[in-house]
């Protein structure tokens, strides 16, 4: 019983962790750098926001093939 509650929740932790890097990539869209600095600040940020994501997305992929877990959208 508790692994299905652990296994019911996975797509929607997958689903905010994503929206909320996704939010976090437009947010750093929307900075004008006004120096060099701020502007290699804010690549390495979106660097790290999008490896991340990469993470969240091969995390899930791995639970579809290996426990059967399916998206719940």
């Amino acid at each position: 019983q508790r692994q299905m509650c652990i296994r019911d929740s996975i797509p929607i932790t997958q689903r905010k962790l994503s929206e909320l890097f996704l939010r976090q990539l437009l947010e750093l869209d929307s900075i004008q750098p006004e120096s060099e600095q701020i502007r290699s600040e804010r690549k390495a940020t979106v660097k790290e926001i999008q490896s991340f994501l990469e993470r969240v997305d091969a995390a899930w992929n791995m639970a579809v093939k290996q426990k059967g877990i399916v998206s719940d959208v």
